[in-house]
């Protein structure tokens, strides 16, 4: 890995000179642009990183890679500036120094482990007073002053068995620490609005009568409104009769049957022994007229020339 250490005073102003010179023009340029080219590759061989030396010339490194590539073509000069050598390394040991983070103490741990799970559990829709809302909080200031003490966001992964990138967001969310550009804020009270209200968000109250609960899949108990149910339950009927042109099915027991009829619509008296009742292919249990029914039959059989066996 090459040193990204600033180069010398004397070095950049030797490079800014050489710069100058090979942009001059005459016959002097020629050497000078020669003399830049392997003055460059002779600094990157010593182990100066190129953005190191864009710095003085003020220009990018990758035009340093372009001035050094020059060096294949043109003539070694028989003089070069001195090159500087580059700034000692540290030592294993100092490395090793630092790079320790403090340690985490064993009831810090255990704290953290016991509120992690309860601390993903919470979600926008979940109440203040919710015992995982509580240990969300507590657990973003334990965390928070675990990071300010300088403990490493491997440790703290390594302990809740969440991912570091995890960690920092919800550190960001909660004003912990500076926020990127793409994470939102922590509202403090968000759960505000998680409250159980009085009327539904069309203004239907929340009464007894009015109000369904539920359970959801992930065991919360949830409500809603009835009006509004049933205002949509309405606009689908709607809606279906204007694409498909049929009525949607009502459910038995939705509302009273309508009343019975007494007679027929030719007028026969719809007595028990004179009613025969069916199911139809919906479900539908419905009745006709025994009389109706025979001479259906009897007009049946004349068109088709049938002769009756009775």
């Amino acid at each position: 890995m090459r040193i990204t250490h600033p180069l010398p005073t004397s070095t950049g102003r030797e490079l800014r000179r050489l710069r100058e010179g090979a942009r001059r023009g005459g016959p002097a340029s020629a050497a000078s642009r020669a003399a830049l080219a392997h003055y460059i590759q002779a600094l990157a061989d010593a182990g100066w990183a190129k953005s190191a030396m864009a710095e003085p010339l003020g220009v990018t490194r990758q035009e340093v890679h372009r001035l050094s590539r020059q060096a294949e073509a043109l003539p070694r000069p028989a003089t070069l500036p001195a090159v500087p050598a580059l700034p000692a390394k540290p030592t294993t040991s100092a490395r090793t120094a630092r790079r320790e983070s403090p340690k985490i103490t064993a009831s810090e741990a255990k704290r953290l482990r016991e509120l992690a799970p309860l601390a993903t559990k919470v979600r926008g829709v979940t109440a203040e007073h919710d015992p995982a809302r509580t240990a969300s909080v507590e657990y973003s200031v334990l965390l928070a002053e675990l990071w300010k003490r300088g403990v490493s966001r491997q440790e703290l992964a390594r302990i809740t068995g969440q991912a570091p990138a995890t960690i920092r967001a919800r550190l960001a969310r909660h004003g912990h620490i500076n926020r990127g550009a793409s994470e939102r804020p922590y509202k403090g009270k968000q759960a505000e609005f998680a409250k159980r209200r009085e009327y539904c968000k069309f203004g239907h109250e929340f009464t007894p009568e009015n109000t369904y609960e539920y359970r959801r899949p992930d065991g919360r108990v949830a409500r809603t409104c009835r009006a509004c149910h049933a205002r949509r339950q309405r606009e689908h009927a709607h809606s279906v009769r204007a694409t498909t042109g049929r009525r949607t099915p009502r459910p038995a027991g939705r509302t009273a049957q309508p009343a019975r009829q007494t007679v027929c619509k030719r007028g026969h008296r719809m007595t028990p022994e004179n009613t025969y009742e069916y199911t139809q292919k919906s479900g539908k249990i419905a009745r006709t007229c025994r009389q109706c029914k025979v001479l259906r039959q009897r007009a049946y059989e004349q068109r088709h020339g049938i002769t009756s066996h009775h």
